[in-house]
Formats: C-alpha cells, structure tokens, sequence
C-alpha cells in the first residue's frame, strides 16, 4: 500500500466566491442608490412592490447607498476586508437588502486571509501541510 501525501490547501479557494458576493452587493446598491435618487422610490418598491420608505429624505440615502456601493468595490480591488463591510453597512441605507451580500462577501474575504495565513505557517517550502 502506497502511503497517502497530505492533501495540499489552496490559498484563494475562497476568494472567488467572497469577490462576487461583494461585486453583486456593491453594483446593486449603486443600481438602489441611483433609483432613490433620480426615480424617486426605492429598489425593493420597484422590483416587489413594498413601500419600505418614502419621502424627501429618500435622495440622500441613496447617495449614502451609492458611497457605500463605491467603498465595498473599492475595498474588494484592495482586497481590504474591513473597507469592504463598512462598504456594505453603508449600502443598506440606499435602502437596498441586497448590500448584505458584501457583507457577507467582506467577512468570507476575512475567513480566506486567516486561512492563508495559517496554511502558510504550517506549510514545508515544497507546499505540502505539515498537519493534515
């Protein structure tokens, strides 16, 4: 029997998945920012029909939700997973829900850089983990 080799861990598995959370949050809470302003209603009002909130303070969440939107890409390109959920808190005043996903995509990018850094302490020069 042929003695089994420790399985090797890939550093960005998870990256790909915590990027597009946080593209999809961050463009849709543009896209809510943007209806709050120029249309004048929210996101969730146009795609389900409830009114969540109405009136004049409307255009200035929505700018709020458009600079949330900006953080949480400009966090992702900088791969920083703090800037990236700050991003995401500040989207949901667009008021658009759907800024959750990068929230959810900042803490997955916090989750893959711990990994990496443990999986680069507990590995031999070749790339093979010393614990399995």
């Amino acid at each position: 029997m042929a003695k089994k080799e420790p399985k090797v861990v890939k550093a960005d598995e998870n990256i790909n998945l915590s990027r597009i959370f946080v593209f999809i949050g961050g463009i849709l809470s543009i896209v809510g920012g943007l209806c709050s302003i120029f249309l004048g209603t929210t996101l969730i009002q146009i795609v389900t029909g409830w009114n969540v909130v109405s009136g004049t303070i409307l255009p200035y969440l929505g700018f709020l939700g458009i600079i949330g939107g900006l953080f949480a890409l400009y966090g992702m390109v900088k791969n920083e997973n703090t800037t990236v959920i700050l991003g995401g808190i500040l989207g949901l005043f667009s008021p658009s829900f759907l800024s959750v996903l990068s929230i959810i995509g900042g803490l997955l990018m916090k989750v893959t850089t711990q990994k990496t850094a443990i999986t680069k302490l507990l590995t031999y020069p070749k790339g093979k983990l010393l614990v399995k």
